[in-house]
């Protein structure tokens, strides 16, 4: 798992992580001269007398992390796309069960509240598994994160 360090418009080799308190501390690179040079981050390396001082956090990639992640989310987006087709079709078939079989049976009325009940239970499960794949193509989107970035001013009319 190889991380990236994006700096200027240049991505580069990671050689160290150094982590302080759970947060990224420094980082190590090769530049395109093969120095090795340790850049900071602005909040964790305030104690350091160094001009290369950056938000390691926007800096560093993990590809291989990242690429695994959004793969386990296009599969939960499919399975979930899976799910909601099969429980549709199971909902449309209780109503139609519903109207047809209840006819002639005796207290049909007692037969089609309860047939009423298990559609409406249905009905809020397929409700609820769109939510969910609303919710992760969200997530997969970035829509999670623009709220804070709302605040900050980065996003203008979004």
């Amino acid at each position: 798992m190889k991380a990236r360090f994006n700096i200027d418009g240049k991505q580069l080799e990671v050689i160290a992580i150094n982590y302080h308190a759970d947060e990224m501390s420094s980082v190590t690179i090769v530049d395109e001269s093969g120095n090795y040079l340790t850049y900071y981050d602005k909040e964790y390396g305030s104690y350091v007398e160094s001009a290369l001082k950056v938000e390691l956090k926007k800096s560093i990639e993990f590809p291989e992390v990242q690429e695994t992640i959004d793969n386990k989310i296009n599969n939960l987006i499919h399975h979930l796309d899976e799910m909601y087709e099969i429980e549709s079709g199971l909902l449309t078939d209780l109503a139609i069960d519903a109207m047809e079989d209840n006819a002639g049976l005796p207290f049909a009325e007692v037969s089609l509240l309860n047939s009423q009940k298990e559609y409406k239970l249905m009905q809020q499960r397929v409700f609820g598994i769109l939510d969910t794949i609303e919710g992760v193509k969200a997530f997969q989107e970035g829509w999670f994160s623009r709220p804070q970035q709302m605040k900050e001013g980065e996003i203008k009319n979004g």
